[in-house]
C-alpha cells in the first residue's frame, strides 16, 4: 500500500473544491459559480451538510449504493470547505483549550 500517491491527492483535491458548490442550485456568484458535480470523482451525494451560523459546509459522498456492503473498492469520502468567508474566518478563531 502506497503511503502517497499523487492520483489519490488530486482526486481528494477535487472532492474538496466540491464542496464549494452548492448541491442544490445553480450559482452565480464570482467565487465558485456552478452547480456540485460529484459524478466527476465518481461519487453519489448521501448527505450536504451546511451550518448557515458559522458558514461551514462539508458534504458525505460514496460509491457504495449500487453495489454490495463490504466491496473492497467501495469508498466514503467526507469533504470540508476550506474558509471562504468573514462568518467561516470568525468561526476559524474561535477556538480555545480543553483541559485533559
Amino acid at each position: 500500500i502506497p503511503l502517497y500517491c499523487v492520483e489519490t491527492a488530486l482526486w481528494l483535491a477535487e472532492c474538496s473544491w466540491q464542496t464549494y458548490y452548492s448541491s442544490s442550485e445553480y450559482k452565480t456568484d464570482d467565487f465558485a459559480p456552478g452547480v456540485m458535480n460529484l459524478d466527476s470523482v465518481g461519487l453519489e451525494l448521501e448527505a450536504d451538510i451546511y451550518n448557515e451560523q458559522s458558514d461551514i459546509r462539508a458534504f458525505v459522498g460514496s460509491n457504495i449504493s449500487g453495489r454490495v456492503d463490504g466491496e473492497c473498492d467501495s469508498i466514503i469520502v467526507v469533504a470540508f470547505r476550506g474558509t471562504c468567508s468573514t462568518k467561516n474566518l470568525a468561526t476559524d478563531f474561535n477556538w480555545g483549550q480543553e483541559s485533559l
